[in-house]
Formats: C-alpha cells, sequence, structure tokens
C-alpha cells in the first residue's frame, strides 16, 4: 500500500478514484477469512495503509508515518518484548491454546531495510501524517497503543516498523511491514527471502483453519468468496489537490503565527490588528490549506474565521 494523497497511479490511464471500491474489496477478503501481508511505504507515500487501517481498525489509535534511514541489521529477541533498538519478536504466540509457528521461524538476523516507517499516535491533524516531519509527529513507544496488533520488529532508530494481527474470530490474519522496498529492490538482503516466506505460510494459517474449518489439511482453506458489486462511478473523494508548483511561494501552505500576548493592548492593539487584516486579505488562500497558529504564554491552532 504506498501512495501519495494525490490521485496519481503510474500508468495515466488507470483510474485514481476506484481506490475507495478497492479498499472495500480488502475490507470484505478479510472478513472472509483473507490474510492481509501490507508493505507500507515511507512519508509521504503513506496515505493509502493509513486509509486501509482506519477502514479495518477506526477505533485505533495508531497510524503509519515518518521516514528513518534504516540500512541496519536487526537481531532475534526470544522474550518478544522489544525493549531495545533493532530487534525483532521470536516469542512463541499462542492462539485458542494452541501454538503457532511464528514468522521469525529459523531467522537470528534480518536486514531492516532503508528508508522506513514506523508507527505514530494518531494525531489531531491530518496533514501531519503526510506533511509533517519526524520530529513533529509522536513516535509510539508503548505496544498498548498498537493494540489489537503485537509487535513484531523495531527498528535501529527505536520506531516499531512492523506489527501483526491474529483474531480468534473467522477474519484473516494481517501483517503490515513498513520497510516496503525491503521487498522490491532488497530482496537479496540478510534474511528478506526467508522472511517473505514465512509471512505468506503465517497468513495460511493452517493451524486455525484444520481446528475451526476442519480442513483435513490447511492449506485447503479458502475465504468465502467476496461477491461485491464494485460501482465504477464511486469516486474517492479523500484525495488533495496537488500543488501546482511546491517551489513557487505562492503555491506553499503558508502558516500565520499571530500574536495574541499581553503585549498586545492599548494603541498598539488597534494598529496591530488592522495590519494583520490587510495582510491576510492579501495573502491567505484557503486551497493551500493555509494554517493558524496564535500564541501567548502557549500556542493554539485556530481557523480562518
Amino acid at each position: 500500500m504506498s501512495g501519495e494523497t494525490y490521485p496519481e497511479l503510474p500508468n495515466p490511464e488507470d483510474n485514481p478514484y476506484s481506490f475507495g471500491q478497492f479498499v472495500k474489496v480488502i475490507k470484505q477478503f478479510w472478513k472472509n477469512g483473507g490474510g492481509l501481508g501490507l508493505l507500507a511505504d515511507n512519508a509521504p507515500f503513506n496515505y493509502q495503509i493509513n486509509v486501509l487501517i482506519e477502514k479495518l481498525f477506526p477505533f485505533s489509535n495508531f497510524r503509519v508515518a515518518g521516514n528513518h534511514p534504516g540500512q541496519q541489521t536487526i537481531n532475534a529477541d526470544e522474550s518478544g518484548i522489544l525493549s531495545d533498538k533493532g530487534t525483532f519478536n521470536k516469542k512463541i504466540q499462542m492462539i485458542d491454546n494452541f501454538k503457532r509457528h511464528i514468522i521469525s521461524q529459523s531467522l537470528y538476523t534480518i536486514y531492516e531495510g532503508k528508508t522506513i516507517s514506523y508507527f505514530v499516535e494518531k494525531p489531531c491533524e491530518e496533514d501531519l501524517l503526510y506533511y509533517g516531519k519526524n520530529e513533529e509527529l509522536n513516535m509510539i513507544t508503548d505496544p498498548k497503543l498498537l493494540l489489537p496488533f503485537v509487535p513484531f520488529s523495531k527498528d535501529s532508530d527505536g520506531g516499531f516498523s512492523s506489527v501483526f494481527y491474529s483474531p480468534n474470530d473467522k477474519k484473516g490474519d494481517i501483517v503490515v511491514d513498513c520497510s516496503y522496498t525491503k521487498f522490491f529492490f532488497e530482496m537479496g538482503s540478510k534474511g528478506a527471502h526467508r522472511y517473505i516466506q514465512n509471512i505468506v505460510s503465517w497468513l495460511g494459517f493452517p493451524e486455525k483453519h484444520y481446528d475451526k474449518e476442519c480442513c483435513k489439511d490447511g492449506t485447503e482453506y479458502r475465504p468465502k468468496f467476496i461477491g461485491l458489486k464494485i460501482d465504477w462511478n464511486n469516486r474517492w473523494s479523500g484525495f488533495k489537490q496537488k500543488p501546482k508548483n511546491m517551489n513557487d511561494p505562492q503555491n506553499m501552505k503558508t502558516l500565520f503565527a499571530i500574536d495574541c500576548s499581553g503585549s498586545i493592548y492599548g494603541s498598539v492593539k488597534r494598529i496591530y490588528f488592522s495590519t494583520l487584516k490587510s495582510l491576510l486579505s492579501k495573502y491567505y488562500n484557503s486551497s493551500r490549506r493555509d494554517k493558524f497558529y496564535v500564541w501567548g504564554s502557549d500556542y493554539k491552532i485556530r481557523n480562518h474565521s
């Protein structure tokens, strides 16, 4: 799941506005028992994965964002606690009183990948996910904020870079890995080939299907038929308009920082706000998603009105 917030696809003849229907099909496939292996890209290409997280887990407290340089090797953690940077989960997981094969089967070191995104607390301002810098985001360090997911790896900068989810009901399992390019340009790196094999095997969940679906062999299981009719006229409305020229200051999103401290009083106040009104009239542009901060002893976000 890789893409910016703009309605663009690699093939300009394809229709990006069918994205909402695509997400709808993925959700139904998952609810019907299909496993999802989701590869998340680094910022600013994390829009699609966050839309899908929102649709599958609307009450979740996490999103994917940021960009860590990576390029290190991470090591197995038998405890599964991942208290140290650069570690991955080697702990046996129990589901419905039986052991599951682990994603880290026969792995002791893995190349973490290059340019890694990671999990952050869901920000109040959506724009931070796609236009903010790493330091403006709250990187998740408490695994409880990732529930119902379990952390699988922590990158060399301390961010949780992959997670997994195994429900007790008939929904499918999910793996989210934030080192997108590792699965394309770096498949020959340390442990990557085995790791990919393990994800595919784990998502099949033969133990569960043998136990709950009465399959003679778990590999016989197939998700239920989706049966959704695609509405090709239903255009996804969540995209943002791409600026024509980001290098032109006139097209750049502008932050207005307005002094509302105690120093603005008396005759100064009248002149100050008269000048401010004139500046806003001249430079404010709602289509750029301009922002307003007012500050005194602290700062607050305000809208144009």
